[in-house]
């Protein structure tokens, strides 16, 4: 008989346990099974945020610099650089300013810097091209020399030496040099 309740009580036990684990198995279902779509859907957009960790941006305090440099005067001056926005990353500065080089670029300071082979706003240039006298400045919206004026001159008329300079072109801080300048040439 001792044996015989031992069965009885074993397989109550097992019974019940069963019984427990079926429930918990219910329950648990019904708790993480139904919002699984959700949670799974909010993992992806977390694993997306994850994969930026690390991907440094141009913050609102950020301190952004743009300067570019004029070769043939050895100026540099500082540009607007309208085109960063905060959010920004390294790569979407040089999409922006392709022709640029990042000089810096951190959570505090980005520089960017730019080389032109040419002569700063500050200057007048008068160049000889094609029996023409052309007097030309650096436009600070293009970067690119915009003609001012032209005057016909004939090769003939300059002095070897003078047409050779003004085939590299003459700097002038003023227009006011650069009449002078052509008074001296017609005399």
């Amino acid at each position: 008989m001792i044996k015989s309740a031992y069965k009885r009580l074993l397989l109550i036990s097992i019974g019940t346990v069963l019984v427990l684990l079926s429930i918990g198995v219910g329950i648990g279902y019904m708790i993480f099974g139904r919002s699984g779509s959700k949670k799974s859907a909010a993992n992806d957009e977390a694993a997306k945020n994850v994969s930026n960790v690390g991907v440094r941006n141009v913050l609102p305090e950020t301190n952004v610099e743009y300067f570019c440099r004029f070769e043939l005067c050895g100026h540099e001056i500082k540009l607007d650089c309208d085109k960063i926005a905060p959010g920004m990353c390294e790569a979407d500065i040089k999409n922006a300013y392709p022709e640029c080089t990042i000089a810096a670029f951190g959570a505090n300071d980005v520089l960017l810097k730019r080389t032109i082979n040419s002569y700063c706003p500050d200057h007048f240039v008068v160049m000889f091209e094609k029996n023409k006298l052309r007097v030309s400045k650096m436009s600070l919206e293009t970067l690119r020399l915009e003609t001012l004026m032209e005057l016909p001159v004939d090769e003939e008329s300059l002095a070897v030496e003078e047409l050779e300079r003004l085939k590299q072109g003459i700097t002038f801080d003023t227009l006011e040099e650069i009449d002078a300048y052509f008074e001296c040439l017609e005399s």
